[in-house]
């Protein structure tokens, strides 16, 4: 079977149509008629945009994709209403929900009146209740069970406004910087986009990279000394300077010129050990 006409203007009017790419509210990129990437190409990523015969391509190819799971799926017969139902909820939430839900148990055990009343219990996106799931369930259950729908629900929407992508705010944002909108503020007014939580949709999730420490690094300010080449340096001058400046502190009343000398060449190799340490070990300030 293939959607019917009402079927597919019916699952465009809730999924709502969008020619420029958004977040929806899972955070999803989505674009079209609810298209994301986990049901095929394109990719919607930020400052994509299609036309509207794109669109309704591409809303064709998702359908094929989700006609395809309740023709593999259901094992009785279904009549274009109850057909029609059921991909509009598995488009909205996944061929793999409706493969474990209650309403495909009970619809293929024969017990249709069963089936269909359980289509409200999805009407929930994030532990929260959506007015336009809602709405769309009870839609989807008087389809399946044959019942008339309001004209304004088998109607194709007019193209909705760009939706502004939700941003991270900061931990302790300023009172004073306004919040930007939400998308899911954006698409409450056509209701359907609420729900638009399909199957393999993950949230993109941003990576944060370690700091670079600064230890060890330059200081504004700080002394020059502070650096363990200089320190080697001075320890170096220090020792060669002791066999002039010992004799004439008196150093060597008692006959010890050799000490003096020793020292100076303990010292100046010590200074030169310090400051061949303090080049290796040395940082480049990061920029």
């Amino acid at each position: 079977m293939r959607t019917s006409p009402a079927g597919r203007a019916f699952i465009g009017r809730h999924e709502g149509l969008r020619l420029s790419a958004y977040r929806d509210a899972a955070g999803v990129w989505t674009i079209g008629y609810g298209h994301t990437a986990a049901a095929g190409p394109p990719a919607p990523v930020a400052g994509l945009t299609i036309t509207a015969a794109e669109a309704d391509a591409i809303l064709g190819r998702d359908l094929a994709r989700f006609e395809a799971a309740v023709a593999r799926l259901v094992t009785v017969a279904l009549s274009q209403g109850e057909f029609d139902a059921l991909v509009s909820f598995a488009f909205n939430v996944g061929e793999g929900a409706l493969a474990r839900s209650t309403i495909l148990k009970t619809l293929n055990a024969g017990d249709r009146a069963k089936a269909a009343a359980e289509f409200g219990r999805w009407n929930k996106a994030g532990g929260r209740v959506l007015a336009g799931l809602t709405r769309r369930r009870a839609e989807e259950r008087a389809m399946f069970a044959g019942g008339a729908l309001p004209a304004a629900a088998m109607s194709w929407p007019t193209v909705l406004p760009p939706s502004v992508p939700s941003v991270p705010q900061p931990a302790a944002s300023p009172p004073s910087v306004p919040r930007p909108a939400e998308p899911v503020a954006a698409v409450a007014a056509a209701g359907p986009a609420e729900g638009a939580m399909k199957e393999a949709m993950t949230a993109e999730r941003a990576t944060g990279e370690g700091a670079t420490t600064t230890d060890d690094l330059p200081v504004a300010g700080k002394p020059a000394l502070a650096s363990k080449a200089v320190w080697g340096g001075l320890i170096a001058v220090a020792a060669a300077l002791l066999p002039v400046l010992g004799p004439a502190a008196g150093l060597d009343a008692a006959g010890q010129g050799h000490v003096l000398e020793t020292l100076a060449a303990l010292g100046g190799v010590i200074g030169g050990l310090v400051a061949i340490w303090g080049r290796l070990t040395a940082r480049v300030p990061i920029r």
